[in-house]
């Protein structure tokens, strides 16, 4: 898991919740503190100190909005953000859209298993994004707009290898899951991603997902219904 221990914070209205997230972190070994709060001031103090790496951020609170603390949070002027995921009930469109417009690094459930958290750390821990399944369909399902890329790019400048670490991407498969799929290395597969970057002009994982949505390398049937081999061994039959 991360080299480096982990400072968390958990934010919501809710203090039985807060304990029980707190509680489940604090068991893993690559976390060094796991806090609770549901104090703005406290909560912007200890981001302005630098101290937290992770920032676990409900939505709907009293004193003040999720949203409105993600604006506070992005007008500080922080050597690095923490990584910040929203944990909710609330797992509208609209909802997340907020959210990802206001830079987040992951949105799931209240209901999220141990299991699952340990998947967000993984992504985390390979910079990437993590959202849960029903979230991910609404990243897929706004895909579906008018396409803002060119259809004859992929072609162009994506290798083989790249169009299958896009795939992968798509069920949120961590790099050393996809390293192994690829019969290569990790530092391998962080070399195709970040070219795989620089060629879509996406930033994320969700930026990937719109665009394998878009090129049609990927449909949002295929993500309910087909493991990533069957799209990647109909991609490559065309």
């Amino acid at each position: 898991m991360a080299t480096k221990k982990l400072n968390i914070l958990v934010v919501d209205d809710h203090a039985v919740f807060r304990e029980g997230m707190v509680s489940l972190l604090s068991s893993f070994d690559f976390v060094n503190r796991a806090l609770e709060s549901d104090d703005p001031e406290d909560i912007l103090t200890r981001i302005k100190l630098n101290t937290i790496d992770v920032l676990f951020l409900d939505l709907e609170m009293p004193k003040i909005s999720g949203l409105d603390l993600l604006d506070q949070i992005n007008e500080l002027e922080l050597h690095e953000k923490p990584k910040i995921i929203i944990v909710s009930v609330l797992e509208d469109k609209q909802s997340l859209i907020n959210s990802y417009k206001r830079g987040i690094n992951g949105y799931i459930p209240k209901s999220t298993s141990k299991r699952e958290m340990l998947r967000l750390f993984e992504r985390l821990e390979d910079d990437d994004d993590y959202y849960s399944n029903n979230v991910s369909k609404f990243i897929f399902s706004e895909a579906f707009k008018p396409s803002t890329f060119n259809k004859s790019r992929r072609n162009k400048v994506l290798t083989n290898l790249e169009i299958k670490v896009i795939i992968y991407n798509c069920y949120q498969y961590t790099i050393k899951e996809i390293a192994a799929k690829l019969f290569t290395t990790d530092a391998a597969v962080k070399t195709h991603r970040y070219n795989i970057y620089k060629k879509t002009d996406c930033k994320n994982m969700v930026g990937l997902a719109y665009f394998a949505l878009q090129q049609e390398l990927i449909t949002l049937k295929d993500i309910e219904t087909k493991e990533p081999e069957d799209v990647i061994e109909r991609i490559f039959r065309r």
